[in-house]
């Protein structure tokens, strides 16, 4: 986005509706207090039956033969803030442990071959191998699933 989001909005509005006037149909704070309101977990469901009709339908590619399966992880450096602090706590960094941080962690589920994420899940103190769920691995049948063993 290289324009303010009430620009984006107005455009939208106007190419959506068509109209030739510019009359403001959505604000900047409808807007976001519309997006607070979104559940992750609807992020997720959309997601799982995107991928499970891709793998159904499209012809997808394979790695010798196989599906192939790849999980990473990362740690997520948090904003100084005190409810992100409330929530995530606070861990000591430098040579004196002196310089104080909110951590998260992340992984993430994808197929490298045909380039789609299957899952991404965030946690607080655990490693990327504990993080994923084998019950929503819904996608597994006949494929290869290589771990980042430094995660683990």
């Amino acid at each position: 986005m290289s324009r303010s989001l009430q620009r984006e909005l107005d455009t939208f509005s106007k190419e959506v509706l068509g109209g030739h006037f510019n009359i403001r149909e959505v604000t900047k704070g409808a807007f976001s207090q519309a997006r607070a309101k979104l559940k992750p977990e609807a992020f997720k469901e959309l997601n799982a039956d995107a991928a499970a009709v891709f793998y159904q339908d499209a012809p997808y590619q394979v790695w010798h033969g196989h599906r192939l399966l790849a999980v990473d992880g990362t740690r997520l450096m948090l904003p100084r803030h005190k409810s992100v602090i409330q929530e995530f706590g606070e861990h000591g960094f430098g040579p004196n442990a002196d310089s104080k941080r909110s951590l998260a962690m992340a992984s993430f589920l994808y197929d490298p071959v045909n380039l789609l994420t299957h899952q991404a899940n965030g946690s607080y103190y655990i490693s990327t191998c504990n993080m994923l769920n084998p019950a929503t691995c819904y996608c597994w049948t006949e494929g290869i699933l290589a771990l980042d063993c430094f995660s683990c």
